[in-house]
């Protein structure tokens, strides 16, 4: 029943009996508004379907190999079946579940849930017995958090928990989409702005986000589904905002923080950000015009530090803003296929046809005439003040000047990856020019990484000379992987 005929029904009933529902004691508002709450929970519920049927599970894979080594294993533990989902054995972990333990035990799980993909009936009681046994053990209420900037086991171990669940019952569907949830911290989408935004990382948004959502689909529930994908896309919206300090993320200036400190190189979330904004385009999950904004602004801002380019090549940044990786892996994290999405979510979240703004600043962007608005005039003098950097834009280069200051570092580096490099974004002066490292004067990625440069005094800085040993290290030990900052001056400036 449509929602017009629901009012009209209701308008009716309430010329019959002006304060009171015929059907019991609800009043007429009270009435209205369930009948408002029941046409969205429908819609919500036929977006859910449609998501599933967009987006589909993965299957289980693995090699015969894995599969065979998996079922020894199995057999060797020996288990015998107490009840429908209780299953006796020895608890092989001790008092604490280590990573290596999590890691083996969820290529177990991929491995069983494979043979059960591919043979059936006939492996499928080998899957359940091994659930049922971590079940039974409380295994996954005993897991070690992930750590969300160790990539390859936040990648691997929930892929592979996650197998399971296409050839699972709804039982054990259910305890193993609680158990990943568990793994992933997925409690935190649940709890309230102020404790998502201190606590937040721009690696949870990259990393965790796409199973949050596979989770909620996943769920035979069907109103937990749709909770969750509400929480999610709830969660992806305060992310949004501007946050305190040198917390991840947005800052009021666009910039995109993490490591504490201004990163463009780690802004890769932002893809995380408009793939998933863009699932949701249309549907009562879409972003808000206010949150729309924010991330609109955050993605101008990285490609105002970078010089303009025909496609996703050689759009570089400054140096200075490398963090990492000097002279490679430069290019801007955001493609121009999202940029093109981006486009298509604020026409939906403002309820128009086209951002011209934003329409305006990719034909710039990308030296097109693709929307049909003038290119925007980007060129000029734009200062963000998180990152201590100014960037001046003029046709065919940018110049970008990032200075020194005692609250943020300026590179992070590590013992194998240019351990002496952090004058690379403190007092530096750098003109790049449309059409990537060569044009600029820069090591190309066919050279070796930087060979010929004195890392001591990067192109375009003025630097402070060490004649100690320990003064050169990082923070002055030598084991940290941020620089030194300007300590005996508290300001943002060039040295002199």
């Amino acid at each position: 029943m449509n929602l017009t005929r629901n009012l009209y029904l209701l308008f009716l009933c309430g010329m019959c009996t002006p304060a009171v529902h015929a059907a019991g004691n609800m009043t007429t508002d009270a009435a209205v508004q369930q009948t408002v709450n029941q046409d969205a929970d429908a819609t919500k519920l036929k977006e859910l379907a449609e998501f599933r049927k967009k987006y589909k599970f993965p299957e289980p894979k693995a090699s015969e190999s894995e599969l065979k080594a998996a079922q020894m294993g199995l057999k060797m533990l020996m288990l015998q079946r107490t009840g429908d989902y209780t299953v006796t054995g020895a608890d092989l972990w001790g008092e604490k579940v280590m990573n290596q333990h999590l890691r083996d035990v969820a290529k177990t799980v991929r491995a069983l849930s494979y043979g059960v993909q591919k043979y059936g009936k006939s492996a499928k009681g080998d899957l359940d017995l091994y659930l049922d046994y971590l079940f039974t053990h409380n295994f996954f209420l005993r897991m070690p958090k992930l750590v969300y900037s160790n990539y390859s086991d936040v990648r691997k171990i929930p892929t592979d928990l996650m197998s399971a669940i296409p050839v699972c019952d709804e039982v054990r569907k259910a305890k193993m989409i609680a158990a990943v949830q568990k793994l992933l911290e997925v409690d935190v989408i649940r709890q309230g702005d102020k404790a998502i935004l201190n606590w937040i990382s721009s690696d949870y948004i990259f990393n965790i986000v796409p199973y949050v959502f596979n989770l909620a689909l996943a769920n035979p529930n069907d109103q937990q589904a749709v909770q969750d994908l509400q929480l999610l896309s709830g969660f992806l919206r305060v992310c949004t905002r501007y946050n305190v300090g040198n917390k991840d993320i947005l800052k009021p200036d666009g910039t995109g923080f993490h490591h504490n400190a201004h990163y463009n190189g780690y802004m890769y979330s932002y893809k995380t950000w408009v793939e998933y904004f863009y699932r949701f385009k249309g549907t009562s999950f879409k972003i808000d015009p206010k949150s729309y904004e924010r991330l609109k602004k955050a993605v101008v801002t990285i490609y105002m530090t970078a010089v303009r380019a025909e496609g996703d090549k050689n759009r570089i940044y400054a140096n200075s803003m490398a963090g990492r990786h000097p002279f490679y892996s430069i290019e801007v994290p955001f493609t121009q296929k999202l940029f093109e999405q981006l486009i298509e979510i604020g026409a939906d979240a403002t309820g128009t046809d086209l951002d011209k703004e934003l329409a305006a600043y990719y034909n710039y962007f990308f030296k097109t005439d693709k929307y049909p608005v003038p290119a925007a005039d980007a060129n000029g003098f734009y200062q963000y003040n998180y990152s201590s950097a100014g960037v001046y834009r003029q046709p065919g280069w940018v110049a970008v000047m990032k200075s020194p200051t005692a609250m943020l570092w300026g590179s992070e580096i590590y013992n194998k990856t240019n351990r002496f490099g952090r004058y690379q974004s403190h007092g530096t002066l750098e003109i790049l020019y449309d059409g990537g490292l060569v044009p600029t004067g820069y090591p190309s990625n066919n050279e070796n990484k930087g060979a010929g440069w004195d890392w001591n005094m990067m192109p375009g800085s003025t630097t402070v000379h060490y004649t100690n040993w320990a003064e050169m290290m990082p923070y002055k030990n030598d084991k940290d992987r941020f620089d030194q900052k300007a300590r005996k001056s508290n300001f943002a400036g060039l040295y002199r």
